[in-house]
Formats: C-alpha cells, sequence, structure tokens
C-alpha cells in the first residue's frame, strides 16, 4: 500500500508454496494493483489467488476475492466484469462478506435491483448483526438512493455507519489492504 515493491516482493518470496499464505499475499498483491491503476496485473493476481485457494479447498477464499476483485471491477466502471465476478462469487458461496462486496459491486455496476436484493437478504438473514446493521446497509441502502436520484437520502442513510466507518471485519482486510 506505501509503494514499497520490494518488501511486498520480499512477502511474496515467502509465502510461496506456503498452504494458505501464497493465495492470501497474491490476493493482497492483486489489491494493491488494483488500487495502483494496474487493473490487467491484478485481474491476473487476482484470478491466481483464487485458482491457488480453490487447490487448497479454499472455496470461501476464492468467493471472497472474486468479490474483492467486482467491487474494484465497479468502481472502474467495468459493469460486465464486475457483474460477471459477483456471480461467481455468488455461485461459490452467499456468505455474508461475499454477498455484501457482490451487491456493492452489483450497485456499482448500475445494477440497483440486484444490488437491492441481497441486502434485502442480509438484512433478512442477520437482523442482529453489528457489520450488516450498521455499515453494509446503510452503504447499499445509500448507493441505491443515489442511483435513483437522491443524494440527500444517499447522505441520511450512511448516518448509521459514521460511528464504526473505522470498524474492521473480515473483508476490510481484503478490500481495502
Amino acid at each position: 500500500m506505501k509503494g514499497d515493491n520490494e518488501q511486498m516482493d520480499r512477502a511474496v518470496a515467502l509465502a510461496k508454496g506456503k498452504r494458505l499464505a501464497e493465495h492470501w499475499v497474491t490476493n493482497s498483491q492483486a489489491l494493491v494493483q488494483a488500487r495502483s491503476g494496474h487493473a490487467q496485473l491484478a485481474r491476473r493476481l487476482s484470478s491466481r489467488a483464487v485458482d491457488l485457494a480453490l487447490q487448497e479447498g479454499g472455496r470461501g477464499a476464492a468467493a471472497t476475492y472474486q468479490s474483492a476483485a467486482a467491487v474494484w471491477e465497479g468502481l472502474y466502471g467495468n459493469a460486465n466484469e464486475a457483474r460477471a465476478k459477483a456471480a461467481a462469487a455468488l455461485a461459490v458461496t452467499n456468505g455474508r462478506d461475499v454477498e455484501y462486496a457482490s451487491a456493492l459491486a452489483l450497485g456499482l455496476a448500475g445494477d440497483s435491483s440486484r444490488s437491492e436484493a441481497l441486502a434485502d437478504d442480509l438484512d433478512k438473514r442477520f437482523p442482529e448483526d453489528t457489520f450488516v446493521r450498521f455499515t453494509y446497509l446503510p452503504v447499499l441502502r445509500a448507493l441505491s438512493a443515489l442511483h435513483r436520484g437522491q443524494p440527500t437520502e444517499s447522505v441520511e442513510r450512511l448516518q448509521p455507519a459514521l460511528h464504526y466507518e473505522l470498524a474492521v471485519n473480515g473483508l476490510s482486510v481484503g478490500l481495502l489492504s
């Protein structure tokens, strides 16, 4: 994240061939490249991370990596890629964090109806989950309001998330690394 390529290369070398570590580090590389605007390299690294995770039997990790890639594709404006990666992730699992990231990616890709349906599902399945109630749903509802041309409502929808904006969950590490 700090542009220290030497340190990143060192971490990659240390993780090479190590169970679980290699796919996580490879995904982290993909996220760094995506943040740096190197979309093609990020895609290749993400695909490799997914393949490595699947080789280790880590279907959940693979889906998490795919949903994270879907988000950055949505942020880049690559709607078709965002939709495809979100669909691939959801085909593996509809776990809380994968479903949220996929809903976010779909919302960014302009597929508000599918994003809202996933938000409704999260609301129904996780009624007492702090991250769902105070982070995931406000963000998804705000994005939907923005797409409906209601910026004031969008800002209002984000208010419950203010107290939790610095909180970290398992997905935060994947998306923000």
